[in-house]
């Protein structure tokens, strides 16, 4: 049987209803201004999921400020990108501490 490689160390969950992601291209958490908001579609110890509008700023490997619901701003990395359609997108967002 081949090794399986696991892909994720935490357990994701699903966000609660309506939870609000916010987003900053900033260095520090303490200078954090929101410049893009989004749906947060799931949660896990060290990242979160967010459906936002597509702007070509947000890149993989960005680095930047990110806010999970009622969670403190945090600093964190754009793990990865899925264009769901012309205006919209799904981004995991990876904290980084």
């Amino acid at each position: 049987m081949p090794d399986k490689k696991i892909k994720r160390s935490y357990i994701r969950y699903e966000a609660e209803k309506n939870t609000i992601g916010m987003v900053g291209l900033q260095d520090s958490p303490k200078e954090f201004l929101p410049q893009y908001i989004g749906l947060v579609f799931s949660e896990a110890y060290r990242g979160c999921g967010m459906v936002l509008l597509y702007s070509p700023e947000i890149k993989t490997n960005a680095l930047c400020i990110v806010q999970c619901g009622v969670l403190n701003p945090i600093k964190a990395r754009v793990a990865w990108i899925t264009r769901l359609d012309a205006g919209t997108i799904k981004v995991g967002f990876e904290y980084l501490t």
